[in-house]
């Protein structure tokens, strides 16, 4: 071969060197913008929830279902506290109070919200669900009638809405045949009782709790578990939650929410003060420091009850005082 002339079989696999490396560049980038696709329309899909649960926000009490038109995995607080996401995509950050299983899977969600005050309005509780969650409240004759006038009447406040599969059992009819059966149809099945449970098979799948609302505490039975029950909107977020950690992260966003509405109150007496209203916010701002400075357990919750009752009596006192106002 001349000096200087190249064999067309080494052009050749130059060519085919080249051109794989260009494939292989294309291909690759094409994956990562459909990846990048896939994370865009997680967190749009997110942000479309965020949004519709905003929308009713300003109801004291309301649901309805929310429709996505596809299908798809919502993911509600799962690794993170305090997130929205769908399937592998990112994150969103969400500031809503939610209770729920952490995996809501289909075209449309149920959902349910609540104002949650304590005692002024702190913020709204969400309550989610969907066609693939079950829920069984079980009463004994003792527990029928609270179990019946709480969730189930038309003149609760904390009547269940009807498009939620929440239905209420005797215990005597619950048996581990009627369980399997529901296992094999649902995805989430979860019994509440409002007595002793029952002695079922072991079953991962099945979420079962104890409510005593005499002694307003929750005991989560397969972690088990105990939590305080501050209000029958934590109740009804016992109900709905997936196990003891997603309803801790409702209880705690809560409890945060209180503290920071606590602080702003402070505020609120001292430009009230500043404008030359002669109110004597002592007592108040003692009830509201409480708040502030207290974490709500089983040790000091009549103590954490009884300043919220305090703070009603004494912010209303203040509407009857010459040159004053209350604060909500």
């Amino acid at each position: 071969m001349k000096r200087g002339v190249v064999s067309p079989v080494f052009t050749y696999i130059f060519v085919l060197i080249v051109g794989g490396i260009i494939l292989w560049f294309f291909t690759s980038f094409a994956f990562q913008q459909l990846n990048l696709g896939n994370k865009l329309s997680s967190i749009e899909i997110s942000k479309t929830l965020d949004d519709n649960l905003d929308a009713f926000a300003i109801s004291k009490n309301s649901d309805k279902d929310i429709n996505f038109g596809m299908d798809l995995n919502l993911l509600i607080n799962n690794l993170v506290c305090g997130t929205l996401s769908s399937d592998d995509g990112n994150n969103l950050r969400t500031n809503k109070v939610i209770f729920s299983p952490k995996s809501l899977k289909g075209d449309s969600i149920k959902t349910w919200t609540l104002s949650w005050k304590y005692p002024f309005h702190v913020t709204n509780f969400f309550y989610l669900s969907n066609e693939n969650s079950f829920y069984y409240i079980v009463h004994d004759g003792n527990s029928e009638e609270y179990v019946k006038n709480k969730f189930f009447s038309d003149s609760s406040k904390y009547k269940i809405p009807s498009r939620f599969k929440v239905r209420r059992i005797n215990k005597n009819d619950v048996n581990n045949d009627r369980i399997s059966n529901l296992l094999n149809q649902y995805s989430f099945v979860k019994l509440i009782y409002f007595t002793t449970p029952n002695n079922l098979a072991s079953n991962d799948r099945l979420k079962i709790i104890e409510i005593k609302e005499d002694s307003n505490l929750v005991k989560f039975h397969n972690e088990n578990k105990e939590e305080i029950l501050l209000s029958d909107e934590h109740m009804l977020g016992a109900i709905f939650s997936e196990d003891y950690k997603s309803f801790r992260c409702g209880f705690d966003d809560s409890v945060d929410k209180l503290k920071s509405l606590s602080k702003l109150y402070l505020e609120k007496q001292s430009k009230l003060k500043s404008k030359g209203l002669t109110c004597n916010y002592n007592i108040v701002n003692s009830n509201l420091n409480y708040f502030i400075d207290t974490n709500p357990d089983k040790n000091n919750f009549e103590t954490y009850k009884g300043n919220r009752n305090n703070l009603i009596i004494n912010n209303n006192d203040l509407d009857g005082v010459d040159n004053c106002a209350s604060l909500f």
